[in-house]
């Protein structure tokens, strides 16, 4: 029975040493992509900062023009409703 025992300690070591070897090959190995990665986008940063701006400004424009609409909508309803209104107060009995 002890022997049992030793046999299954024995494989539980050396499954945790086989785990853990392949979890620092991987953190090494993400490491290693992380800087490569890392290089590339030093030299794709500036173009992609002049995407990323232009991108900025054009949701400013868009956003400029939604708030102009919004309000011609605005001011459509208001008016709208001031007729209605008016109507009301000529022909009270409708």
């Amino acid at each position: 029975m002890d022997h049992i025992l030793m046999f299954l300690a024995h494989i539980a070591t050396v499954g945790a040493t086989v785990v853990g070897v392949v979890i620092i090959a991987g953190a090494f190995l993400i490491g290693l992509k992380m800087i490569a990665s890392g290089r590339k986008r030093d030299r794709q940063g500036e173009q992609d900062d002049e995407t990323e701006v232009r991108d900025v400004q054009r949701m400013y424009r868009t956003l400029g023009d939604m708030e102009r609409r919004l309000e011609a909508l605005e001011t459509l309803l208001m008016e709208r409703e001031r007729a209605s209104v008016e109507r009301a107060k000529e022909n009270p009995d409708v």
